[in-house]
Parts: C-alpha cells; sequence; structure tokens
C-alpha cells in the first residue's frame, strides 16, 4: 500500500519531468534582416470570418503623417488566436532617413474590410521603433 509521502514524491518526481520536457520543446525563430515585428489586435469579442486575413503595410507618411507610397506588404492567414504577431520585412534600399515610414493593418473577409488601423504607426526614422503594436477598429 502506498503511503503519502511516496504518493508525493511520486507526484513531484512525474511534475519535475514535464516541466524538464517542455523547456526543451523548439522554440520559434525570430526571423533575421531588415524587417518590423510587432503585434496586431483588435478589442472586440467579435469573432473573425475563418476566411479572414491580415495585411500590414509599411509605407512612407506625407507632411500630414498620412500614408504616400507603399514600401512592403504582406498578407497573413486568420491565426488561431489573437493577437497576431508578425514580421514584414522591407528593402533597406527603399528606406530613407530624411522620409518618415508608418505601418497600418487590416483585417480582410470576403473582399471587404473588416477592421483597420485608424492611422499609420511611425517606424524606422527619426528616432521611431521597429517593433510595434497596431490596434485595428471595426469598419463603421
Amino acid at each position: 500500500m502506498l503511503t503519502l509521502r511516496t504518493l508525493l514524491a511520486s507526484i513531484t518526481l512525474v511534475a519535475g519531468l514535464l516541466v524538464v520536457g517542455c523547456s526543451h520543446a523548439p522554440k520559434a525563430q525570430k526571423p533575421t534582416g531588415p524587417g518590423i515585428g510587432g503585434t496586431v489586435i483588435y478589442i472586440t469579442n467579435a469573432k473573425l470570418p475563418d476566411d479572414a486575413t491580415i495585411e500590414v503595410r509599411l509605407s512612407s507618411l506625407d507632411r500630414e503623417g498620412r500614408s504616400d507610397r507603399e514600401v512592403a506588404n504582406a498578407t497573413f492567414p486568420k491565426p488561431v488566436s489573437m493577437p497576431l504577431e508578425f514580421w514584414l520585412p522591407y528593402q533597406p534600399g527603399l528606406i530613407s532617413q530624411r522620409e518618415a515610414y508608418g505601418v497600418e493593418a487590416t483585417i480582410v473577409s470576403k473582399g471587404r474590410a473588416l477592421f483597420v488601423s485608424k492611422r499609420p504607426i511611425p517606424v524606422l526614422t527619426r528616432g521611431n521603433p521597429k517593433q510595434v503594436e497596431i490596434v485595428v477598429a471595426p469598419v463603421r
């Protein structure tokens, strides 16, 4: 018959083995090369349609901070859960330190925008980051 001490020791041993086994699970590799990383989130309880995609764009900005010329873009499938983590590579030769750049995101289903970012998030130049959080809001 098992004593309480033996039972607790067995449970501790199994829990320890599980922790060690999980710590060696493969980790996602961070992409290398020039790019912008971040997350796209929306603040609502709405469920995205199965065919939804998330488009992320890098553009130069005009003097008012609006998108002017697209530099890079990528489309991602609907994630299993939000937020979506993204990596948007770009060609460094297309970036001028004298210009301002921003990233935007749109969640699309059946060719229709469901959620959009309200304005571009400044990135890359003029002291702006390469890692951002883009909040998208429902299209009205």
